[in-house]
């Protein structure tokens, strides 16, 4: 990698990419809509991924793209923000030259799921806005006509860091509330994954000598710890609390509640797959472990 963009590069992920890009040398200009995480030796481009002049003067003499933008809350216009705008990005990729486009999806685009084992061969069936969205995008670049440019797209599991720590909050809490939640969502999979390990896995995407391209998962489930009681029993041991035995109703029974009704979801003791990621040579340098000592060793938002 010579000169590499990044997209969405004030977020949870693309943050996480450019600093790792900059401990091993390389140029990174990155697309932010202000400038308020302002790096050094980082060229900042202010505008949006959706602007095509913003795209086509972020790409000029790149080599890698790393696109980490996408739209999450409003629903409105996650059709432009997550597939139109991705399309243009790969589309004037193509057009430059660029010669590795990694796209970062997510492993909600498999939609509402029973199956135990959830893999890069399983059939996608997303239900809402988000989801959608996310895998329209991985069809219209799969679709599109590449030459000399290898595309990766990754399906990272439920990400979380410090400032984002979902569910392993609930152990700060330790309120009530969160204890009857335990009762009955205990056995159900959590799908834990740090931020650091899913940027690792981006820039292994490009560095791997195998020249990776397709999709892949980006996961700790293969930990079996890594449900919503294995969790939070190990944040509660980072912190020096005991949380005491099991207590919870098999994943079956919250299940089946959430199917009658709101309709099918993707809850239940599911697992993402990471094998095909793992057998490319990459290894999680925080893992389960790591991602809940890093989260819950320190303060941790939203933990009031």
């Amino acid at each position: 990698m010579k000169l590499v963009a990044v997209t969405g590069a004030n977020g949870m992920i693309g943050r996480r990419i450019i600093l790792r890009l900059l401990r091993q040398g390389v140029r990174v200009r990155a697309l932010v809509r202000n400038n308020i995480s302002c790096e050094e030796n980082i060229e900042y481009i202010v505008g949006d991924v959706t602007s095509k002049q913003v795209v086509d003067a972020l790409l000029d003499d790149v080599d890698t793209v790393f696109h980490c933008a996408a739209e999450i809350h409003d629903d409105s216009v996650m059709q432009e923000v997550n597939v139109v705008a991705t399309k243009n990005l790969a589309s004037t990729a193509i057009n430059k030259g660029v010669t590795c486009f990694v796209h970062l999806s997510s492993a909600g685009v498999v939609g509402p799921m029973s199956k135990a084992l959830i893999d890069e061969t399983t059939a996608c069936f997303p239900d809402n806005a988000y989801e959608i969205s996310k895998y329209k995008a991985e069809q219209v670049l799969s679709s599109m006509e590449i030459t000399g440019m290898r595309l990766c797209m990754l399906r990272p599991a439920n990400v979380v860091d410090s400032d984002r720590p979902g569910v392993l909050a609930m152990a700060c809490r330790n309120n009530w509330i969160d204890k009857f939640s335990l009762l009955f969502k205990g056995a159900e999979g959590a799908h834990i994954v740090h931020a650091e390990d899913v940027a690792a896995a981006a820039i292994h995407m490009v560095n791997s000598e195998h020249g990776l391209t397709g999709v892949f998962f980006v996961g700790c489930d293969e930990d079996k710890r890594n449900t919503l009681f294995g969790v939070l029993k190990m944040c509660h041991g980072v912190m020096g609390r005991d949380l005491g035995n099991a207590i919870y109703v098999p994943a079956g029974v919250p299940y089946l509640l959430r199917l009658l009704i709101r309709g099918r979801s993707l809850h239940g003791d599911s697992r993402f797959s990471s094998a095909k990621l793992l057998a490319t040579g990459f290894k999680f340098s925080l893992g389960l472990d790591g991602a809940v000592t890093n989260i819950c060793a320190g303060p941790v938002k939203g933990s009031k």
